[in-house]
């Protein structure tokens, strides 16, 4: 055990003491892309459940100066499941969460490079479908526009491979309308408020 401790101790030194070198600069544009889960609330609504998904996504930072940049989310929809609150699943939904951040880019540590973000996000549902015991009822989820809040961090794993995880919490509240063959109607909301982590590699243009 002492020697794991210090093998943990020195690991930690030798990642906080390195010499970064991939310092962003005014006029530069930053590409990160991989992969996000997206997690809605464990309560997210008094009807429903929706459940998590991962998928390919793509952020774009533009630099105004070394430590201000403003970012651009996108990616490919996430399709989740809908679940009754006893665990049935009734019906699936895609949805896109186009986000719009700003971005303070704290001082590097080392390899080390932390940033922080606040923004908005606008996210759209599409390929509302009920299924299981509701199937041949119509399925509507509206938009909601909300905030966003963010923490990454890029670590220079070695010269020009930068890795990235970024962790996001959206405000997505958005009302869902089932309607039953009877053209009978019932609105919810559905207040997803997700939690986004993302990992991917890192490009500068």
């Amino acid at each position: 055990m002492k020697l794991f401790k210090k093998n943990f101790i020195y690991t930690l030194v030798l990642i906080f003491s390195a010499q970064g070198v991939y310092a962003y600069e005014e006029g530069d544009i930053v590409v990160r892309a991989g992969f996000s889960k997206i997690t809605p609330q464990s309560n997210n609504g008094d009807i429903v459940n929706v459940g998590s998904k991962s998928n390919a996504t793509a952020a774009i930072s533009y630099f105004f100066s070394e430590s201000i940049s403003a970012e651009v989310l996108l990616g490919l929809p996430f399709e989740h499941s809908i679940f009754t609150k006893t665990g049935d699943k009734v019906g699936k939904a895609k949805h896109l969460p186009p986000t719009f951040l700003v971005q303070y880019h704290l001082n590097t540590i080392g390899k080390l490079g932390p940033y922080v973000g606040i923004g908005l996000n606008h996210t759209f549902f599409l390929s509302e479908k009920a299924t299981g015991s509701l199937e041949g009822s119509k399925l509507d989820i509206t938009s909601s526009t909300g905030f966003v809040a963010q923490l990454g961090l890029d670590y220079e794993l070695k010269s020009n491979l930068i890795l990235n995880l970024d962790i996001r919490k959206h405000q997505i509240n958005p009302s869902a309308i089932l309607r039953g063959a009877d053209n009978s109607a019932v609105k919810f909301d559905v207040p997803l408020d997700p939690v986004t982590v993302g990992l991917g590699i890192v490009f500068k243009f």
